[in-house]
């Protein structure tokens, strides 16, 4: 399965009402890595097969529920494309009440979400 990248940094951008700076980290062939930034937001990820891998996602300013909002695009994206599963990667004890709020179950350090 392709990752239309484009489509996606536009639907954040949109979601964001701010541009965002994007680069690719090819340096394991194994796990391509796609990295989002901005004043705003962090978010790194990678795809592999039907599943969406959320490596890092933060939010610089808390408390407006953008880490929420960013989530709910993520799924809304790979449902409409086609992924079956989203893995939130090593997530930190501090995190665990957002990944299962959205739906998340744990498996070891990760978290995850058939769709």
């Amino acid at each position: 399965m392709d990752f239309k990248i484009e489509k996606f940094k536009e639907l954040l951008e949109e979601l964001l009402d701010e541009e965002l700076e994007f680069s690719i980290d090819e340096s394991d062939v194994d796990q391509i890595k796609f990295y989002f930034e901005n004043d705003s937001i962090d978010l790194l990820i990678s795809t592999q097969d039907d599943t969406f891998k959320i490596l890092e996602i933060k939010s610089k300013i808390t408390g407006e529920g953008i880490g929420s909002k960013i989530y709910n695009l993520i799924e809304q994206f790979c449902t409409t494309q086609g992924y079956h599963q989203i893995i939130a990667d090593k997530v930190f004890d501090s995190a665990t009440d957002f990944w299962e709020k959205h739906g998340f179950e744990r498996d070891n350090e990760n978290y995850i979400k058939y769709l």
